[in-house]
């Protein structure tokens, strides 16, 4: 892995570990938290972004911008974004799922 991608892997660790530290009570995860009514990912452009962050870094950028343009879709709350590779090439494609009220990562895979 590069070292530019691990250091902003190792940021991104940094700064989801002490964001608890930064939310008012009223708004912990303990009070309920908040809840956007349209969902944390409320549409493909940020389950896309969510998406590249996690892919890039795991498979490696070129790797995941050489299957643009990317499957996208949303089924009972859940973003399916997938690679797309012309017939002519060989090898996998990714899949990555994220749920829609929460951005968690419920899967990812890279065929081959």
């Amino acid at each position: 892995m590069k070292r530019n991608t691990l250091k902003k892997l190792l940021i991104l660790a940094a700064l989801a570990c002490f964001s608890g530290l930064m939310i008012p009570p009223a708004y912990s995860e303990q009070a309920g938290g908040y809840h956007p009514s349209a969902g944390v990912v409320p549409n493909e452009y940020i389950a896309i972004g969510i998406a590249e962050a996690v892919l890039f870094a795991i498979y490696g950028k070129e790797n995941i911008e050489r299957q643009k343009p990317y499957k996208v879709t949303l089924l009972e709350g859940v973003w399916t974004i997938e690679g797309c590779l012309p017939q002519s090439h060989a090898g996998g494609t990714f899949f990555i799922q994220i749920d829609k009220k929460d951005g968690a990562i419920r899967r990812v895979m890279h065929g081959k």
